[in-house]
């Protein structure tokens, strides 16, 4: 009864209306999205899409205005009940690269959908405009409720240069199996690597121990990072493709702090505090590099091969990173 009361509301709150709704031309195809795994795109449609516990729906570009695309599914039956319903949510979305966008969802939370961003209509129920739906926009650049979509295969290609606040060779701990290890983000600016040798609990959700950093953005003292997972394959339980990393130098004793959870960020999520299925970490600075200038992999190879060609004769004193 209460999805039935909910309905009646909603019904009441559109009215007829039409609009020609399509997705950017270079959208279409298969897009990774670390809370979601794959989306499928055309002109109009993405497919492989959950809402709580309904699975691989298909969603329709169902109006777009003021740079808000409001989606909108086909119809399903809620569990447990005979009402048939559709699932209609707002994003914002924004172009990084040709294979990289980032979005927020503007729809407020639903309790009957677990608290996620998305309304329950009935089919005969007409969006008249997109703030019927695009209704919350608290979530709007705020760092942990960015979502994001790169293209399929082109993760690594997109990584970009690690928060400067955790750019060094570190001795780490982690409040829980390990006294120290070691986790490296100076030899490639845009990876990080874990010596598993030392410590054997996973970081980032990586059975290899590489990773790579995809985007940034500041919130506050803070840096959140969606991180990629280089490993081959990963079984969405110990291991992901995808997790969110908070990052905050303290000034006061250089210690670094992390936070890591799976997939997507928590809106609650900062650098010092992540609920108990995610990771916390406190790095002590073995090397800084965040002010030595990145080298590209060419100029790598040539100013590696000058250190070799004159090496005997002079000194050099050169900070590879």
């Amino acid at each position: 009864m209460q999805y039935l009361i909910c309905i009646v509301f909603l019904s009441t709150l559109f009215s007829s209306a039409s609009a020609t709704c399509t997705f950017p031309t270079d959208l279409t195809g298969i897009w990774e999205n670390p809370g979601q795994g794959n989306l499928t795109f055309n002109e109009t449609h993405m497919t492989g899409y959950d809402v709580d516990s309904y699975t691989d729906l298909t969603l329709e570009c169902h109006l777009f205005a003021d740079d808000k695309y409001v989606l909108r599914s086909s119809d399903f039956t809620l569990l447990g009940l005979s009402n048939v319903v559709n699932a209609a949510f707002c994003i914002s979305l924004t172009k990084q690269s040709s294979n990289k966008y980032t979005y927020f969802i503007q729809t407020s939370q639903l309790a009957d959908a677990n608290y996620e961003r998305v309304m329950f209509l009935q089919s005969s129920d007409v969006i008249s405009s997109v703030n019927d739906v695009c209704n919350d926009t608290s979530t709007v650049n705020v760092p942990q409720e960015t979502k994001l979509l790169v293209k399929f295969g082109e993760a690594v290609n997109e990584a970009v240069r690690c928060p400067n606040d955790i750019l060094g060779t570190y001795w780490y701990y982690n409040h829980t199996t390990c006294t120290e290890s070691y986790w490296d983000v100076c030899s490639v600016t845009s990876q990080m690597t874990f010596n598993y040798t030392m410590c054997s609990e996973k970081q980032f959700f990586s059975a290899g121990g590489v990773v790579r950093c995809l985007y940034n953005v500041e919130d506050n003292d803070d840096t959140v990072t969606y991180i990629y997972n280089e490993d081959s394959t990963v079984d969405n339980s110990a291991t992901y493709q995808y997790s969110c990393m908070i990052v905050k130098k303290d000034s006061s004793d250089g210690l670094v702090y992390v936070t890591q959870y799976p997939r997507d960020c928590l809106s609650n999520q900062t650098s010092t505090y992540v609920v108990s299925s995610g990771h916390s970490n406190v790095l002590s600075a073995n090397v800084t590099c965040d002010k030595v200038r990145v080298l590209t992999i060419k100029e790598r190879t040539y100013t590696s091969m000058l250190i070799f060609q004159f090496l005997p004769r002079i000194p050099v004193f050169l900070k590879l990173v």
